[in-house]
């Protein structure tokens, strides 16, 4: 207790001098200086077989979780992929991602409006040939809808459609759209519809309507705009209003 009492009344008397403070027992801040130290030093130690090594570990990581369409968590590299390593994780996203993109073709893009470091691996190339044998051979019959929605959302007021009015035009479009039955070709739609916000083509909020009530508002999703981009889907548009 009279530990508590000095504490306050040393902070309200005066300022506390910075080279007092101590870090609690059991912790260690390592300056930023100084990772970057340890870092340089670490990889500096390394044989190039080894650098090559853990970059293609990196890129095969990348490679899985662009295949999946997940986004990447840059805190999650160390944690993943490096476990027994420190503070090496930015040296070998840099390499990989260069990899990525002259050997693959995949382009890393950060998400601006994520709270922190998170990446989306997207195909670069954008000859729409190229792109329709990809969706050909991964038999993506849920791309099409996947526009579909898109282009609703596109043309809607602030570009956002409530749940319900969603799928209410897809119903318009197609009348084999059932909310809660599958499509004879595509499916549980319902389920496809999540995925699509799994994998941020779609993103999603609830917010309380006119009448008090909650509903769920969906939006593109950061991997839209990236991936396909507003000119596209509008092409679509226009092409299926003909």
């Amino acid at each position: 207790m009279a530990q508590s009492c000095n504490l306050v009344s040393s902070s309200q008397g005066q300022k506390a001098d910075k080279s007092s403070i101590q870090t609690p027992v059991g912790i260690t801040r390592q300056p930023k200086s100084s990772r970057i130290t340890t870092q340089s030093s670490q990889i500096s130690q390394m044989s190039s077989k080894t650098r090559d090594d853990l970059t293609a570990r990196l890129v095969r990581y990348l490679l899985y979780k662009a295949n999946r369409k997940q986004a990447i968590r840059f805190d999650d590299i160390s944690k993943d992929v490096y476990p027994q390593y420190r503070n090496i994780s930015r040296y070998f996203f840099e390499k990989a991602c260069t990899q990525l993109e002259n050997i693959f073709g995949y382009h890393t893009v950060q998400i601006e409006d994520a709270s922190r470091e998170h990446f989306l691996i997207i195909n670069a190339i954008t000859d729409q040939a190229h792109l329709s044998n990809i969706y050909q051979a991964r038999q993506c019959a849920g791309r099409g809808f996947l526009i579909l929605i898109l282009g609703l959302l596109c043309c809607a007021d602030n570009k956002q459609l409530e749940e319900d009015e969603l799928w209410a035009q897809l119903k318009s479009a197609d009348d084999k759209v059932e909310r809660n039955q599958d499509h004879p070709v595509l499916g549980d739609l319902s389920t496809m519809l999540k995925r699509f916000e799994n994998e941020l083509y779609l993103r999603s909020k609830t917010q309380v309507n006119s009448e008090l009530k909650k509903i769920r508002v969906y939006m593109c999703g950061s991997r839209a705009e990236l991936e396909i981009g507003k000119e596209a889907i509008l092409d679509f548009v226009c092409k299926v209003c003909k």
